[in-house]
């Protein structure tokens, strides 16, 4: 599944080319996209302290810390 802007006409689904937020939405937005990044830029980078720094960051993993 991947998430993108659109919307529905005639039983239809139409992307977006882009979508322009408001600054206050934008800023509470970017640091799960920078997260994301990171995310994958250590599982693709193979590299195992970019991994444990991604999951110490992930919000999903917060009950990890000790």
């Amino acid at each position: 599944m991947v998430e993108i802007p659109a919307y529905f006409n005639n039983k239809e689904i139409i992307p977006l080319d882009g979508i322009n937020l408001p600054n206050h939405i934008a800023d509470l937005l970017i640091p799960h996209c920078e997260q994301q990044r990171l995310t994958v830029d250590a599982a693709l980078g193979n590299d195992i302290e970019l991994i444990y720094k991604a999951m110490l960051h992930d919000p999903m993993c917060k009950w990890k810390r000790e």
